[in-house]
């Protein structure tokens, strides 16, 4: 069996590590936030092991493909409402009172949004996906023409 091949400790399942690396091995995704979305659909709690028996090359394919879409739509929603509801220049001026430079850490980003009504107060740790996603350089910050493109 393929997903055997992964199972380095012979347990019959599959850690997060051997789990996502079969999802990169498969080249389903290399994306974090859609590798830890898939791990958690097939997970019974946050550091579960995923037996072998749970896992069917098509149907992770599917899922990948399905929190890829996901990913991406939830991003230029967030845009989009962001944009529509507020205008470019109510964003420059959260950008600004937020940030420096034109640019939001995490923290920033979640007092933004908090703010903006369009988030609670649940934490950093809830929010570091949703910061990725518009970090599209990766770069710790998010500036302001990462997240209305």
């Amino acid at each position: 069996d393929f997903f055997r091949l992964y199972d380095t400790e012979g347990t019959g399942s599959l850690t997060k590590d051997e789990f996502t690396s079969v999802l990169r091995d498969l080249h389903l995704s290399a994306d974090e936030t859609v590798l830890e979305a898939v791990y958690q659909r097939y997970a019974q709690s946050p550091s579960a092991d995923i037996p072998i028996q749970n896992c069917n090359v098509d149907v992770l394919r599917r899922d990948a493909e399905l929190s890829e879409v996901e990913r991406e739509r939830l991003r230029h929603d967030l845009a989009a409402i962001l944009e529509e509801r507020f205008g470019l220049a109510s964003l420059q001026r959260l950008f600004d009172r937020h940030g420096t430079n034109d640019a939001l850490e995490l923290e920033g980003f979640v007092e933004a949004l908090e703010d903006l009504g369009i988030m609670d107060d649940t934490g950093l740790q809830a929010y570091k996906g949703l910061f990725a996603e518009f970090d599209l350089d990766h770069d710790g910050y998010l500036h302001i023409v990462e997240f209305v493109q």
